[in-house]
């Protein structure tokens, strides 16, 4: 499954000179190379509506000492790159959702109208991989 997810998806991992940037603030975490899912339900953004779009994405989550990030590739054109860069300290943080959704998938949801006021509804981001508890140990302290 991972060469095809790679050929189809890409390999999910940050770019070079990105995690480099986030190397140098100290990383609590780093798991690149993840197959996962991209949920969006009831989302409303200008030029695009789904009641229900679920999407096979290849991804990377970094926690540093300052934000969270997640990096996807995949799904479909324009999906790729970085979809969140968050600081610990924002207060939009406590508004994520981040639980484990079995023993190896991270499952962090939100409403993406607080990061941009345009859009409404629920993204969900899955994530596998066998730090999911560490994961939320780390984002719900």
């Amino acid at each position: 499954m991972g060469l095809l997810r790679h050929l189809f998806l890409g390999d999910g991992r940050l770019p070079a000179d990105y995690r480099g940037q986030l190397s140098a603030e100290g990383f609590l975490l780093v798991e690149e190379d993840l197959g996962g899912t991209l949920t969006y339900r009831n989302y409303r953004a200008p030029g695009r509506r789904a009641n229900l779009d679920k999407l096979a994405i290849s991804g990377a989550i970094a926690v540093t000492r300052q934000r969270v990030v997640i990096w996807l590739s995949g799904g479909r054109p324009g999906l790729g790159g970085k979809h969140m860069d968050v600081p610990l300290d924002d207060p939009r943080l406590r508004g994520i959702e981040v639980t484990a959704d079995g023993t190896e998938k991270v499952r962090l949801a939100y409403d993406p109208h607080q990061f941009n006021p345009d859009t409404s509804g629920r993204v969900e981001v899955r994530l596998k991989t066998p730090k999911a508890a560490e994961i939320v140990a780390l984002l719900n302290r």
